[in-house]
């Protein structure tokens, strides 16, 4: 099942959920609404099940119609029926309707306006039909509808600015007719909405900015450059797809960065994961072609939790915005051409459990708020121009296992206080300008699997490392173990 085509059952799941319990049907049908269904009964007399709409039917034995326990008609479901006519007028004569679900079902005609007028609606889903003509401006008096799915219809038309009165709409479903003008900007007054269908018509103009602003917006499919386009399940800011398509635009000499465009579903671009509610969560780039720097425009991916470009010509420096990203796990740039320093922002990513900026161009000290990241398994960075000591504040890492500053202009004494860095397993300290000795506590460290030992100016006496589990004289692996991210390979 396509993307769109499950979220639309979703959303049919949900208001059935909330709205098709199971309604008391004994009492017998009040007069004005049994009025209107035997109008209704006369209308659609090809439909089976209608010849039970008569007096002397009580509620419970009339087929698709669902009553309260006074008598009043509250719901119709009709489902893959064969109507075949159009709405009749008296259908508002059903007062206390709130549920109309009618689809697939052959219906033809224009919607009444006076359906709108009715008090009570709060869904109204007429799918999958042959409804022709507009929307009527009417539709703004439903002020209690949550849920309004027109799609694959004949509608055409604009769409009516009234629609954003419809204050407590969650669903606006709208795909696949022919509606044609620029959305309206009274949408923006819609600020329950969650789910909005406008793909597959004839609309035009541009992106409302309003809809960036949309607090709750779940899915969003618009495809406005022609129609049947693939619907695409959007994260709740269009700006994040912007964001797509800036990066496309900054890298665009990258192979498969031409697929970041609108109307593209996230399973089909090139190096991004998404999730299932269509945030980006993951881009993976190796051996690329970039040439370019990372945008600031990156930081849009307020989900984006796992961001690996290894070897793939990156240049300029590190945005500093970019460790502002709430849900940062994993920030991988091994083997590009990265300059400037980390910024102190890199304090920020809290959640950070792997940092690697080896085999760069980077340079200047070591921040001290490297000492912030909590959760950090992994601080690799190694071959760069990082100069002046070793940051006091990393004695704060207790979660970090692998440590590999070796290949830099270091200098000063290595601190004590990694002797009591409880988990580390790797330790690489050289081709650095350390001076002094060895701590000898380094050998009480009983995790340590591998330990390169580094180049140290002056008098060095011999460390007694016996305690150590092993200790290897040639680099270990650069591969680190619980450096996956589910749904990346």
């Amino acid at each position: 099942m396509a993307r769109g085509e499950v979220a639309r059952a979703a959303v049919v799941a949900l208001m059935v959920a909330r709205c098709c319990m199971p309604l008391a049907q004994a009492a017998p049908v009040l007069d004005p609404d049994m009025d209107a269904l035997e109008d209704l009964a006369s209308a659609w007399s090809s439909l089976d099940g209608s010849a039970t709409w008569s007096r002397g039917t009580d509620c419970d034995s009339m087929a698709a119609v669902y009553c309260d326990d006074d008598g009043h008609v509250v719901a119709l479901e009709v489902r893959n029926g064969n109507i075949s006519a159009s709405i009749p007028e008296s259908i508002t004569a059903l007062e206390e309707l709130s549920w109309l679900y009618i689809k697939s079902s052959e219906l033809t005609g224009s919607l009444p306006p006076a359906l709108f007028t009715l008090p009570n609606l709060v869904h109204v889903v007429l799918s999958g039909n042959q409804l022709t003509g507009n929307i009527p401006d009417t539709v703004g008096s439903a002020t209690g509808l949550q849920s309004l799915l027109l799609d694959a219809n004949q509608l055409s038309g604009t769409l009516p600015s009234s629609l954003g009165s419809l204050s407590a709409l969650v669903n606006l479903i709208l795909s696949t007719n022919g509606f044609s003008g620029s959305i309206p900007n009274s949408l923006s007054k819609l600020t329950s909405l969650e789910y909005l269908y406008l793909d597959a018509n004839a609309l035009s103009g541009s992106i409302p900015a309003f809809i960036s602003n949309s607090p709750g917006l779940k899915h969003l499919t618009m495809g406005l450059q022609g129609k049947y386009r693939t619907p695409w399940a959007m994260s709740p800011t269009w700006r994040r797809l912007d964001a797509l398509e800036d990066l496309a635009s900054a890298w665009s000499s990258l192979d498969g960065s031409a697929t970041w465009s609108r109307g593209t579903d996230c399973d089909s671009m090139a190096a991004v994961y998404c999730d299932d509610d269509g945030h980006v969560v993951a881009l993976e780039v190796r051996n690329g072609n970039i040439s370019a720097s990372i945008p600031e425009s990156i930081t849009a991916l307020e989900e984006l939790s796992w961001l690996y470009i290894k070897s793939s010509e990156l240049t300029g420096s590190l945005p500093p915005a970019l460790f502002t990203l709430p849900n940062l796990v994993h920030v991988v740039l091994s083997g590009n051409q990265l300059t400037g320093n980390i910024p102190d922002t890199v304090g920020s990513a809290t959640g950070l459990q792997s940092l690697l900026l080896d085999a760069n161009q980077l340079s200047g000290t070591l921040p001290s708020s490297l000492g912030s990241l909590s959760a950090l398994v992994n601080l690799i960075l190694s071959t760069n121009g990082f100069s002046g000591s070793i940051p006091n504040s990393l004695s704060k890492l207790t979660s970090l296992e692998y440590l590999y500053l070796d290949a830099n202009a270091l200098s000063g004494s290595i601190p004590a206080f990694i002797s009591n860095s409880p988990g580390l397993k790797h330790l690489v300290l050289q081709y650095n300008g350390f001076t002094g000795q060895i701590p000898d506590s380094l050998g009480n460290v009983t995790n340590l699997e591998a330990l390169l030992r580094p180049r140290v100016r002056g008098r060095q006496e011999a460390t007694d490392l016996s305690s150590l589990q092993q200790q290897h004289t040639s680099g270990p692996s650069r591969r680190f173990p619980g450096m996956g991210v589910p749904g990346v390979p």
